[in-house]
């Protein structure tokens, strides 16, 4: 059983979240005389750019555009290096295969499954573009400036005899007060699956505080992408070389909270077997809440910080009552589910 994960629009801060007023449409590529003065000629014409050269170049500086993804580029440096581990794999897709991704697209990152025999290769590319008024926060191309209205990103399989297969596509997630791209962090241990990081935008005009945490999806087919299925919410720690992990759910015998607040109340440790699908309660305890801190596999212990409420006649046991109560709170470590 999966489940289901931490519920205004990718932008890691929100490229127009949908609660602002929307920017101007773009029209087409159009060719605009320029008008001398009367008894005054000119052979010179201001041109728009066209559209796979706006795209090509928000791709391109990802980094800088909107600041959707901005908040991510530390963590794109950091995925970065995961081939390291892996020294027979290219650092970079066999030019053969540079295809399989649009030509305005961008090799983001790369991660190598856990056997060194085949690498994911990630693209981003923008989609979609709107042009705006200048502003240092879009992209300048020609005379317009420019911002990304929707990203994708292209999953491209690679073997180290440089066989290839796409994916897929992922796109951007929205809701009513929200949006979010999932991206590849890691194979799970049998490699047979890839674990998806919900990189989320930041919510919009009274957005709620909305984080879809983990998905998970095959590691192999042509449209594996579509098949992608909801893992865990935000609140995990994954162990066992992704072959495992321990997350915080929701508690029947607590209140939950208004709307747009959070999905869970986080009353209950769980655990999951990657590889079989099966979960487990770890922990629920009466009036209790969990937050995760740190695993140590080696010691095969998980350290959490669990909070006691207390309910009272000012704060009775109803919805949004746990922002209420008095609390005890007191850090603990039990062993590491195992299965």
């Amino acid at each position: 059983m999966k489940y289901i994960g931490l519920a205004c629009a990718l932008g890691f801060v929100f490229l127009g979240a949908g609660c602002a007023s929307a920017p101007p449409a773009v029209t087409p590529p159009v060719t605009v005389p320029v008008v001398p003065p009367q008894g005054q000629t000119t052979s010179t014409a201001q041109t728009k750019p066209d559209t796979a050269t706006v795209l090509a170049q928000l791709s391109s500086q990802w980094q800088k555009d909107g600041g959707e993804l901005q908040a991510y580029s530390g963590r794109v440096d950091s995925l970065k290096g995961s081939l390291s581990a892996c020294p027979d794999l290219p650092q970079h897709i066999d030019v053969a295969n540079a295809h399989l991704a649009s030509s305005t697209a961008i090799e983001l990152y790369a991660i190598p499954n856990h056997a060194c025999s085949a690498a994911l290769r990630v693209f981003l590319r923008c989609d979609a573009s709107m042009e705006d008024s200048a502003n240092p926060q879009w992209i300048q191309v020609g005379n317009g400036w420019y911002w990304c209205s929707d990203w994708k990103a292209t999953l491209i399989l690679e073997d180290q005899a440089t066989h290839a297969q796409s994916l897929g596509d992922l796109s951007v997630v929205r809701g009513g007060n929200f949006g979010g791209l999932f991206m590849p962090i890691a194979f799970t241990k049998d490699n047979q699956q890839i674990v998806l990081d919900a990189w989320m935008f930041s919510p919009g005009a009274g957005g709620g505080s909305v984080d879809l945490g983990y998905d998970i999806m095959p590691a192999t087919g042509t449209v594996a992408t579509e098949q992608k299925q909801q893992l865990v919410p935000r609140q995990a720690k994954f162990y066992d070389t992704f072959g495992e992990v321990v997350f915080l759910g929701n508690s029947k015998n607590l209140p939950g909270f208004s709307q747009p607040g959070p999905s869970s109340n986080l009353g209950t440790v769980m655990a999951e077997d990657l590889i079989t699908g099966k979960t487990k309660l770890v922990l629920e305890e009466p009036d209790t809440t969990y937050d995760l801190l740190d695993i140590n596999e080696a010691k095969g212990t998980l350290h959490f910080r669990a909070t006691k409420h207390q309910f009272t006649a000012a704060c009775p046991k109803r919805e949004d009552a746990l922002d209420c109560t008095k609390n005890t709170v007191a850090e603990r470590t039990i062993p590491l589910p195992t299965f």
